[in-house]
């Protein structure tokens, strides 16, 4: 009888912790227009029919920008995609997607805060045929290129929406410290195209990975941290950079 009356307890302490967190947004979800999209060949209306389709998710859009977004039913999860074109040939150029957890439950089973970016960029010409002290010097100025950039895109979507901007300021904030961690340490560059990433301290998430690939004119950037940082080096969506 006692056991019964233990177990009951245990049972309806699950239900509870379980009441009291929200089911976490699959990261497949959040990033399936981002893989859809291919930079210097998606055009803007495929990109905004798919994103437009998007069930439970709002839409801005400017002349050479779009964004969908969205967030848990309680705020602690938003999530974005955005792709930005060339004003020409109306061809994606650059495209992001994030999506951050920043739960303050007490509950011992609900998941730590997280952030995830991924980002990808089409290097104009003038800057990476500039000449450089090192590879690693490279790489801090398209990362600080694809920073400016990002600001620029998301400055021109993100005016009509609260949650946008506040998606946005956690990415910025994860652009910011790694870009700041490589400025006090310019060394550090030659670490970006690593497996495991570079190492780099988030403010509001804890210990974080960057790691940045080139191939031609694309640079790919993936910054990951607080849980979702564990195990950076083994994780699939890292390994396929």
């Amino acid at each position: 009888m006692k056991y019964k009356s233990l177990y009951l307890t245990v049972a309806l302490l699950c239900c509870v912790v379980l009441a009291g967190c929200e089911q976490p947004v699959k990261t497949t979800d959040v990033f399936g227009p981002y893989y859809m999209t291919t930079l210097k060949l998606s055009t803007s209306s495929d990109v905004v029919n798919a994103l437009t389709a998007r069930e439970g998710e709002l839409v801005s859009q400017s002349g050479s920008v779009v964004a969908s977004y969205g967030t848990a039913e309680r705020g602690t999860e938003l999530w974005f995609n955005m792709a930005a074109f060339d004003e020409d040939s109306l061809a994606a150029v650059r495209k992001y997607a994030m999506i951050v957890d920043e739960s303050t439950s007490l509950y011992i089973m609900s998941p730590k805060r997280s952030l995830r970016l991924d980002a990808q960029a089409v290097v104009p010409a003038s800057l990476s045929d500039e000449p450089y002290e090192s590879e690693g010097a490279r790489r801090i100025a398209i990362l600080k290129m694809l920073r400016r950039a990002f600001n620029d895109d998301m400055g021109q979507v993100s005016y009509d929406s609260a949650n946008l901007r506040s998606a946005a300021l956690s990415a910025m904030n994860a652009l910011n410290m790694v870009v700041q961690t490589l400025e006090a340490s310019p060394a550090l560059g030659a670490q970006l195209e690593r497996l495991e990433g570079m190492s780099f301290d988030s403010m509001n998430m804890g210990p974080g990975r960057v790691r940045m690939v080139l191939q031609n004119d694309i640079a790919t950037v993936k910054i990951k941290a607080g849980a979702a940082a564990e195990g950076f080096e083994n994780q699939p969506d890292v390994r396929n950079m």
